[in-house]
C-alpha cells in the first residue's frame, strides 16, 4: 500500500510542477500581450502628438490609420481577455494538484504512523508473552 501511496505522490508531484510550469508560461504571455497592448497605446499617443492635417488626404490617412488602430486595440484586448481566462484556469489547476499531492502525503504519513503503532503493539504484546512465560517458568520452579 506505501509503495501505491508512494507512486501517486510522485505523480501527483509531476503534476504540480507541470501545472507551476504552465502557469508560468501563461502568466508570461499575459505579460507580453500587456507589454504589446501598451505599445500600441503609446504608438496612438504618439501619432496624436505628432498630428498634422494640412489637407484632406493627411486627415483621411490619419483617420484610416486610427481605424485600423482601433481595431487592433481590441483585437489585442480580447486576446489578452483570453490570455486572462488561461491564467485563472492555470491556477485553478495547480492549487488543485497541490492539494491532491497534500491529501496524498497526509494520508501517506497516517498510514505510516499506524503501521508504526501497530508494530510497536505487536512488539508489546510479543514482549509480553515472554515476560508471563519467564514469570511462569519461575514460579513454576519455586513450587
Amino acid at each position: 500500500m506505501t509503495d501505491t501511496l508512494k507512486r501517486i505522490a510522485r505523480i501527483q508531484k509531476y503534476r504540480e510542477t507541470e501545472a507551476r510550469r504552465e502557469l508560468a508560461r501563461a502568466v508570461e504571455q499575459e505579460r507580453a500581450d500587456l507589454d504589446q497592448l501598451d505599445e500600441m497605446h503609446q504608438a496612438v499617443a504618439e501619432q496624436r502628438e505628432q498630428r498634422h492635417d494640412t489637407d484632406a488626404d493627411d486627415l483621411a490617412r490619419h483617420h484610416a490609420w486610427s481605424l485600423r488602430m482601433e481595431m487592433d486595440l481590441r483585437r489585442q484586448l480580447g486576446t489578452l481577455e483570453q490570455t486572462e481566462v488561461v491564467v485563472r484556469h492555470k491556477r485553478r489547476q495547480l492549487v488543485y494538484a497541490a492539494q491532491a499531492l497534500e491529501a496524498t502525503r497526509a494520508v501517506m504519513d497516517q498510514l505510516q504512523r499506524t503501521q508504526a503503532n501497530e508494530r510497536l503493539r505487536d512488539e508489546e504484546r510479543e514482549l509480553s508473552e515472554i515476560g508471563t512465560t519467564l514469570w511462569w517458568r519461575n514460579n513454576q520452579g519455586s513450587r
